[in-house]
C-alpha cells in the first residue's frame, strides 16, 4: 500500500502470520516462504523502529511474541533476545503497576490472551514460556476479578471498553 494509515496494523498482521508460517512454512514453496520471510523481515525493523511502550498492554503483547517468534523463524537471536527483554521490562512495569495498563479491557485481554497463548505454545526458550504463561495467568485473573457476579458479565471499569464486545 502506498500508505499504511494504522502503525500498529504491522504487529496485527505479523501477529497472525508469523505464528502461522512457524507452524506451518515447510508445506509452502521455497519461493513463498523467502517472500514471507522478507516481508517479515520489513515488518519487524518498523516494529523496532517504533518500539511502542509498555502501557500500551495489546500492542506490546504483540511485539514481543512478533520478535520472540520472528527471532526464532528468522533465525536472528538477537531478535529474540529483545522480544524477551520487552517481556521482562513488561512484566516488571506491571508488578509495579498492581496489573496490565489497559485494564479490564475485553476488546484488548482476547489480543493478549491469543499473543501470549502462541508464544507459551511455540517458543523454545524456557524463560519466554514460562513468563508468557505467567502474564496469561495474570490476564486471566483480572478479568476473572471483574466478572459480575448477578449477570455473569464482564464488569467495569474498563480501560478501553467498546460496547458491542460488553454486550
Amino acid at each position: 500500500e502506498p500508505v499504511v494509515e494504522d502503525i500498529n496494523i504491522v504487529q496485527f498482521v505479523l501477529t497472525a502470520l508469523i505464528p502461522a508460517l512457524v507452524r506451518y512454512q515447510g508445506g509452502l514453496s521455497e519461493a513463498t516462504r523467502e517472500r514471507a520471510h522478507r516481508a517479515i523481515e520489513l515488518g519487524l525493523q518498523e516494529i523496532e523502529r517504533i518500539d511502542v511502550g509498555v502501557t500500551y498492554s495489546n500492542v506490546t503483547s504483540e511485539d514481543i511474541v512478533n520478535r520472540c517468534l520472528g527471532g526464532q523463524l528468522l533465525d536472528d537471536p538477537d531478535l529474540a533476545a529483545s522480544g524477551l527483554d520487552k517481556l521482562r521490562r513488561w512484566m516488571a512495569f506491571t508488578d509495579e503497576s498492581g496489573g496490565v495498563y489497559e485494564y479490564n479491557s475485553a476488546s484488548y485481554t482476547k489480543k493478549c490472551v491469543v499473543a501470549l497463548s502462541n508464544l507459551a505454545q511455540l517458543t523454545p526458550d524456557a524463560e519466554t514460556r514460562v513468563r508468557s504463561k505467567l502474564m496469561l495467568t495474570r490476564i486471566a485473573l483480572n478479568g476473572a476479578l471483574h466478572i459480575h457476579r448477578p449477570t455473569g458479565r464482564w464488569a467495569g471499569p474498563h480501560g478501553r471498553a467498546y460496547y458491542p464486545t460488553l454486550v
